[in-house]
């Protein structure tokens, strides 16, 4: 099981799986543009415009 929660982000960021299960060893919080930079989500969005009221 740990091979399977490993190996999901290993893929997706395409970082090593020993890497990944390193990282997953640690309690640690990554902002935005951290977790854009670890590979985790393809951008950030800085200003979101309202949706007009239906």
């Amino acid at each position: 099981m740990r091979e399977t929660f490993t190996a999901m982000p290993a893929r997706h960021t395409g970082r090593p799986a020993q890497d990944v299960d390193a990282d997953l060893e640690r309690d640690t919080v990554l902002d935005a543009q951290a977790a854009q930079a670890y590979g985790l989500i393809d951008h950030v969005i800085e200003n979101r415009t309202p949706h007009p009221a239906r």
